[in-house]
């Protein structure tokens, strides 16, 4: 075996860890859900055994299939939309956790993150029903933003502290558009997202709207830009 591979692998897991000592929470949470997704079921009580009880991994009620059928991923936004609205995540953080955030704020941003890249990824197969998926996820985002219901506490830079990654979301939101709304409509939903949403560089995705856009719908978002 090459030694020398072995001492890289050791650096890069050395990097690894130092790099996870300085992430928040609420990202770790998010790669632990990664992870755990990826990982076989017989290494599951060899990974996390010395810290859950056998019986905290037993067979129960699951809050998320492992496979989306056409239909689940719509009912779990709209049980998350419903209970985000409840005020069930909405959770003060203790002086401990000052440095980072309550236990239903990491909760909801680890649920949100979750269901949004789920969007992500079914805009490809299934646009119509990954257009509403991302309607009521972005619905909340405009509760948190512009409301006064108290949805989750994200304290200053509210959305930003979410680190939404637009460049994936945005293109897959914008071709799931393309395929069901009419060319004004379109316009009106490229706009008013990145009204909302977009802080800089709003130019990068209106570009991004126009490539999935059709020619009807393109002409008219050219039209609207042009008229500025």
């Amino acid at each position: 075996m090459d030694k020398t591979r072995i001492e890289l692998s050791e650096t890069a897991s050395s990097r690894l860890l130092a790099a996870l000592h300085r992430m928040r929470r609420t990202e770790l949470l998010i790669l632990l859900e990664r992870a755990l997704e990826r990982l076989p079921a017989s290494m599951l009580h060899e990974v996390i055994g010395d810290y859950l009880p056998a019986e905290a991994l037993a067979a129960g009620p699951a809050e998320r299939p492992k496979g989306w059928r056409a239909g689940a991923l719509l009912a779990q936004v709209r049980a998350f939309r419903g209970a985000s609205r409840r005020g069930e995540y909405y959770e003060e953080a203790t002086d401990s956790a000052a440095t980072n955030c309550s236990t239903g704020t990491s909760r909801w941003i680890t649920r949100f993150t979750k269901l949004l890249e789920e969007a992500v990824k079914w805009a490809e197969s299934d646009p119509g029903e990954a257009r509403l998926v991302f309607d009521l996820l972005f619905e909340l985002l405009r509760r948190i933003e512009y409301g006064d219901e108290d949805i989750v506490l994200l304290g200053d830079g509210r959305l930003r502290r979410l680190g939404i990654d637009w460049d994936k979301v945005l293109p897959a939101y914008f071709r799931c558009l393309a395929s069901c709304v009419t060319p004004e409509e379109y316009k009106q939903q490229v706009e008013s997202t990145l009204a909302d949403f977009i802080e800089s560089n709003r130019s990068h995705y209106l570009a991004q709207a126009r490539v999935t856009a059709t020619p009807e719908q393109r002409a008219v978002l050219d039209k609207a830009t042009n008229r500025r």
